[in-house]
């Protein structure tokens, strides 16, 4: 995804093929090759500036023009938030490590997450979930703790080799399900989406077709025996924030089974 959207070289690319360079088991520890793990690195600083969530998208947190930082939590440090006559404490920061820890196998604790994810305004969030306004909007407990990106050491997170085809197989004839996907997502890439769909071997009901909005292109759609796979053209991870309109009339239509 990240090659054919020019984020690296055709070099670095090349030279992926000609060593090999298989990925998919580094979550697993399963490393390639020394050659291979240097052609990630090469690619990793590459696409550093990236936003992943949308390729084309602002990048919150990088330097300015004038070389300082936009402000930045640093590693560790707590926000306060006073709730029901109470203070809550919650962490600020997160780390691009932490959300991936397979890409950085030598980390000493893969569970501690500590900053925002890459290119999040991950303190904007956090201090907005923390007010109490918000939180006695959304009807949490004075006697909840404060928001945090993640739980910190609490959180676990399992991969599962086979992604989300245990859920079709499991839902299969069950109940109807929707898998959409932001072409511009470098997190979780439409291809890959694609790919792993079609490696299932679903019937096929109606083949990969564009579908409009106002005659103008809103993304793609394949529809599966009890499955639909559809794209948001424009869109990265998060459809609903970059394409509210096009995600409010796919998901609407899909839900009352009308041809997108």
């Amino acid at each position: 995804m990240g090659y054919w959207h020019s984020l690296y070289s055709t070099e670095t690319y090349e030279a992926m093929q000609a060593a090999n360079c298989d990925y998919s088991g580094m979550p697993w520890n399963e490393f390639p090759s020394q050659d291979c793990m240097d052609l990630m690195t090469k690619f990793s600083d590459d696409t550093d500036k990236v936003n992943v969530y949308n390729i084309f998208g602002y990048c919150w947190g990088l330097p300015t023009e004038d070389g300082s930082h936009k402000s930045i939590p640093k590693e560790g440090e707590l926000g306060l938030t006073a709730v029901g006559g109470q203070i809550k404490t919650y962490k600020k920061v997160f780390t691009q490590k932490d959300y991936t820890p397979w890409a950085f196998p030598n980390l000493p604790n893969k569970k501690n997450l500590k900053e925002t994810p890459p290119c999040v305004d991950g303190e904007f969030i956090i201090k907005y979930l923390n007010r109490p306004e918000v939180r006695h909007a959304l009807y949490i407990p004075d006697s909840a703790r404060g928001w945090d990106m993640c739980a910190g050491s609490e959180f676990e997170y399992s991969i599962n080799k086979i992604g989300s085809q245990w859920i079709y197989e499991a839902l299969r004839g069950k109940i109807r399900m929707l898998h959409y996907s932001g072409d511009i997502d470098g997190a979780v890439p439409t291809t890959g989406t694609y790919n792993w769909i079609q490696t299932m071997g679903a019937k096929i009901l109606e083949e990969y077709r564009p579908w409009m909005i106002d005659n103008e292109l809103a993304g793609y759609v394949e529809e599966y025996d009890g499955l639909t796979f559809a794209t948001v053209h424009g869109a990265g991870h998060m459809v609903p924030e970059d394409k509210p309109k096009q995600m409010s009339y796919l998901l609407n239509n899909w839900i009352k089974q009308n041809r997108l």
